[in-house]
């Protein structure tokens, strides 16, 4: 595991790091017109030489006391993040006003995200040079402002199994395996500071946990935790309304954890949930999630579907089909299909899905044209090949006389372009990621996909 820098304030050598930037330095000399921004105590020497660039700190000061009186504010920026420190989505004298009070005044942290997003001059600081950037291009014609931007936290991943019992869907104990972001990596590691929403996955008929660790690995750095269970859909011939049973109750028992003093989840879960699922798993969610939404107390904010069953047939039996049952997901869904399934092709199971969902333009169907079934699960998945020799049995008949299916994009890649979708639509509809909208629909117009909106 490649350690990666976590949300971590540190005092080293005289200064104030967070996350490897330098917030503040030591104060050594008192500056002229500081009170202006309620800056009466120390500045630092090298901001005082900055300071000089304004025509003098008390002229800087006077003039910037003489626009806050005036209500004087500039348009947008490029950047909707950069140097918008008070966070109301436009960049003018507030913000400069918003980073001083900050340094000198004890006021509020920035509102855009992590400190580089107000690092206006790119120099890995946030400090008064900062504030009089902004100023200098405000007034009197200086360079755009130009940060990196909010920079997210990335954490460890943390792994515990918990057992649960007395679902009603399946005797005895099911064991739920739990990844989740963690101050360090490894087995029972404490979680780290926070409230993380919660996504629970159904794996497909035959498949294992493992098979789709790249959903963890992508998700759990950023901030989710998430759940999955190799006992679920473990039976040669599987009921689905039990799975779908199994699903929501695993959903239920993880959202107590987060409330229960001694479990590793405890204050950990900020209640913001979402179903996730593969073929039967996909089919099992669109069940579990009718079910929920009808429910209160669970705060199911979104599902997820890759290549999901979208009609019951032996092996996998059930009085409901997930097809019937999608108009009464009340919340937006992405659909995720592959153009070469043969398992569960498209045109009997993801589309009539798709098709049966609200229409309220909130749900998207994505293809991927040279996707396939087993495609959605890591290359070395522990049953991804048996996955694989099933699908060529369903499509190739006559292999390798024949190949009917033809060319495929292969797990590695179709994973990469499920990690680039879901990411961005779990910010958006999970944490609330306004920006997460937009880039959503970039990942759309730059990958090799196809897609409807409903």
């Amino acid at each position: 595991m490649v350690e990666r820098p976590g949300g971590i304030l540190v005092h080293r050598r005289g200064s104030w790091w967070y996350n490897g930037m330098v917030i503040s330095g030591p104060r050594v000399r008192e500056g002229p017109g500081a009170s202006c921004f309620g800056v009466n105590k120390l500045m630092p020497a090298f901001e005082w030489n900055r300071a000089k660039r304004l025509g003098g700190w008390f002229s800087g000061a006077l003039l910037c006391c003489l626009l806050a009186l005036a209500g004087v504010e500039a348009g947008e920026g490029e950047d909707e993040n950069c140097a918008d420190a008070n966070g109301d989505s436009r960049v003018d004298l507030g913000d400069a006003v918003h980073v001083l009070t900050w340094l000198f005044r004890g006021g509020e942290a920035p509102r855009c995200g992590e400190l580089s997003c107000i690092d206006v001059n790119s120099d890995s600081e946030a400090d008064l040079s900062d504030a009089i950037h902004i100023l200098e291009w405000l007034f009197l014609g200086g360079e755009n402002p130009d940060c990196p931007g909010p920079q997210p936290v990335v954490y460890e991943i943390g792994h515990v199994v918990l057992f649960f019992e007395d679902s009603p869907g399946s005797p005895g104990e099911i064991p739920v395996d739990v990844f989740y972001p963690a101050l360090a990596a490894g087995e029972g590691r404490p979680a780290a500071s926070g409230r993380f929403p919660l996504v629970v996955f159904g794996h497909g008929y035959g498949m294992e946990a493992l098979d789709y660790a790249y959903l963890w690995e992508t998700l759990v750095p950023a901030g989710y935790v998430f759940a999955t269970s190799d006992r679920l859909s473990d039976e040669d011939v599987l009921d689905l309304e039990d799975y779908a049973l199994d699903l929501r109750f695993v959903l239920s028992r993880l959202e107590e954890e987060g409330a229960e003093g001694d479990s590793i989840l405890f204050q950990h879960l900020d209640g913001a949930s979402a179903l996730m699922g593969h073929s039967s798993g996909g089919g099992a969610s669109v069940l579990a999630a009718a079910d929920a939404l009808a429910r209160e107390g669970l705060d199911l904010r979104t599902v997820l579907l890759l290549a999901p069953l979208g009609a019951v047939g032996y092996p996998i039996l059930g009085d409901r089909h997930p097809a019937a049952e999608a108009g009464l997901i009340e919340v937006p869904a992405l659909v995720l299909e592959g153009e070469k399934d043969c398992t569960t092709p498209p045109v009997f199971h993801s589309r009539p899905i798709f098709g049966a969902l609200p229409a309220r333009g909130s749900s998207f169907l994505v293809n991927l044209p040279l996707g396939d079934h087993c495609g959605f699960a890591d290359e070395d998945g522990p049953t991804t090949l048996g996955c694989g020799v099933a699908e060529v049995g369903f499509c190739n008949p006559f292999f390798p006389f024949i190949n009917f299916q033809g060319e495929t994009l292969g797990s590695i890649e179709q994973t990469r372009v499920v990690g680039t979708l879901v990411r961005p639509w779990l910010d958006r509809h999970l944490k609330g990621d306004p920006g997460a909208h937009d880039l959503f629909g970039d990942r759309l117009s730059t990958e090799d996909v196809t897609w409807r909106r409903r």
